[in-house]
């Protein structure tokens, strides 16, 4: 199928999430979105940045793969890692004196960080209503935050407006994201070489979110919505570094979802994972978590995390990538299952495929606007985003799906400037819910 086809059926899936946004603004429905929330500073990092720490800064940590950052070495011995591989990750430190020495380094914008929160805000700017998870409420987290009038914040008054559910006494949650572009160059002190691929590492220091609470005011809310709240969103546990921490937060989660789905079987609960500070831990989430979830979405990182954690296959086309998502879709049985990347994406379904199609097809064309005008788009960026970019060529998986599953692949966007890679599959996963979700 050419370059033709694929404009129109991005054009039918813009119209069709716009029509889907005004039905639920009528309707008094609305997308939750949790768990875990902080600020991002968003900084661009180069070679000649790069090199200059690492001049200030002697490099620890050895041959091991870092994933859990003790000192500055270790931290910057991390993003080089990640910078040599192109790939993305979360690295937390664990002393906050390492990441003080990084915010006095890294310059950048704030803007909100984690999925829910991200994936609201997305919504809220394409005019779908949303009910928002917060772990923090600082007046700057609120600020970052940037809600609109269709989100909500669940609290002991009731549904109210993210401006006026702030805590003046809670902490703000730094996360520094680290935006690194293709061909960004490594310090020959460490190797040499460049990034083969961009992408983007976010440090963090963060007790709160390590120790995940999930707030009954927004978890009560959700069991007794009935049909004014259609989707949820769940994320935010690869915040979560302790392996004692992870079984307490996935036992209350769990409990929480068994709880929602007693109280509406029909709801669509969607698990979207994240890259956890080591590949061993995402099973336990999938173990604990997939068989109250209608839906499960990763990114190329997370499943190549669950694939081939070792690393052992440097060549990971659409034929690999298809092949570990059936393998992944075989251990942990869900009703949807689906892979996002720039390139495109795949998605096993046991549902209507013409709306699978149509849902992929959004969240693509959300994602690259983002990507284009470095903000949360709405639908006019969206339009305008379609206009200028170029098809990538379609996906193409071998082999069928088993059981009652089918497979629906979509070709992704290129746009002609990138102006953002931090998000991009938070607002993808927004745009995605609500038109699975729509009406």
């Amino acid at each position: 199928m050419g370059d033709a086809y694929w404009r129109n059926q991005y054009r039918d899936a813009l119209d069709h999430a716009e029509a889907a946004a005004v039905a639920a603004r009528n309707g008094g429905r609305s997308v939750a979105c949790g768990f875990t929330g902080n600020v991002d500073r968003v900084a661009s990092l180069d070679g000649p940045m790069l090199a200059e720490w690492l001049a200030e800064q002697e490099i620890g940590g050895g041959e091991r793969r870092i994933v859990r950052a003790g000192t500055v070495g270790e931290l910057l011995c991390g993003i080089v890692q990640c910078v040599r591989d192109g790939c993305g990750t979360d690295l937390p430190v664990a002393d906050p004196g390492v990441q003080d020495w990084l915010l006095a380094r890294a310059s950048g914008r704030s803007q909100i960080g984690g999925t829910g929160p991200q994936a609201a805000v997305t919504l809220d700017r394409l005019g779908f209503p949303t009910i928002v998870h917060l772990t923090g409420r600082s007046p700057e987290q609120i600020a970052a935050l940037g809600a609109g009038p269709l989100m909500r914040v669940a609290t002991e008054h009731g549904l109210t407006p993210a401006a006026g559910a702030i805590r003046p006494d809670d902490p703000v949650m730094w996360h520094v994201a680290l935006e690194f572009a293709a061909g960004t160059a490594i310090p020959a002190a460490t190797g040499g070489g460049t990034a083969p691929a961009g992408d983007r590492v976010i440090v963090s220091h963060d007790p709160v979110n390590a120790e995940l609470q999930i707030d009954p005011i927004f978890a009560g809310t959700v069991a007794t919505a009935g049909d004014s709240i259609p989707a949820v969103l769940i994320s935010g546990f690869s915040q979560v570094v302790d392996d004692d921490a992870l079984g307490r937060v996935l036992a209350a989660a769990a409990g929480v979802l068994r709880a929602w789905r007693a109280g509406n079987p029909g709801l669509l609960v969607h698990l979207e994972l994240g890259a956890m500070p080591r590949p061993d831990m995402l099973p336990r989430v999938l173990d604990a978590l997939a068989p109250f979830v209608s839906s499960v979405g990763l990114n190329e990182d997370e499943l190549r995390d669950l694939a081939d954690p070792d690393r052992r296959f440097a060549a990971f086309g659409w034929h690999e990538r298809y092949a570990a998502l059936r393998r992944i879709g075989e251990r942990w049985p869900a009703r949807r299952l689906g892979l996002h990347t720039r390139d495109g994406c795949l998605a096993l379904t046991s549902a209507d495929p013409d709306r699978e199609r149509q849902a992929l097809l959004a969240g693509s064309l959300v994602a690259a606007a983002r990507v284009a005008t470095g903000d949360f788009p709405t639908f006019d960026d969206c339009r305008t985003t379609l206009a200028t970019a170029q098809v990538r060529p379609e996906p193409t998986a071998r082999g069928e799906p088993t059981g009652a599953w089918r497979l629906v692949t979509v070709p992704g966007l290129r746009v002609p400037r990138a102006a953002a890679a931090v998000g991009l599959g938070d607002s993808f996963t927004g745009a995605l819910l609500a038109t699975l979700a729509g009406r």
